[in-house]
């Protein structure tokens, strides 16, 4: 059914990362498999529509699989969907009509400015370059509320 195509699509044309495409390899092998164990269709893609992805996805919130989770297998199969009209192999997508689960939105964590104070204060810190870079870190952390992948990219 296309999946070492899809694979080698995602790495070479997306340039996914090695973790994405893992991710999706085990959605597009879990949808197989829900498609041959429930609807018998093995080799004709042809036949999936919206209600037997729809059945798929409330199968997945049935086993307790989290919202997000279930969104990401949405995105997979999107992607899978769209590449198989590419490859010329289905005209519709039966993606069209599903609609992602909510997810919870997280509230974010936060520090006191008295923890803060207490750490940059009563901590002691390495002399030298290291303890300074260190202490500077949790300023620029606690001033800024930058993210980590931002503090790392910052260039000097």
């Amino acid at each position: 059914m296309q999946h070492e195509k899809f694979i080698d699509y995602l790495s070479s044309e997306k340039r996914f990362s090695v973790h994405t495409i893992t991710s999706y390899s085990n959605d597009v092998g879990q949808f197989f498999l829900f498609l041959s164990d429930e609807y018998q269709i093995t080799t004709e893609i042809s036949e999936v529509n919206f209600q037997i992805v729809r059945s798929w996805l409330a199968a997945l919130l049935g086993q307790g699989v989290t919202p997000r989770s279930v969104n990401r297998k949405i995105s997979t199969l999107k992607t899978y969907f769209k590449f198989l009209i590419r490859e010329g192999i289905i005209h519709e997508s039966p993606m069209l009509k599903v609609v992602s689960p909510k997810s919870k939105k997280r509230l974010p964590l936060f520090v006191e400015e008295n923890q803060i104070e207490s750490l940059l204060n009563e901590v002691e810190f390495d002399d030298g370059f290291i303890g300074e870079r260190d202490k500077l870190i949790i300023e620029l952390f606690y001033v800024t509320g930058i993210r980590l992948s931002e503090l790392i990219n910052i260039k000097v």
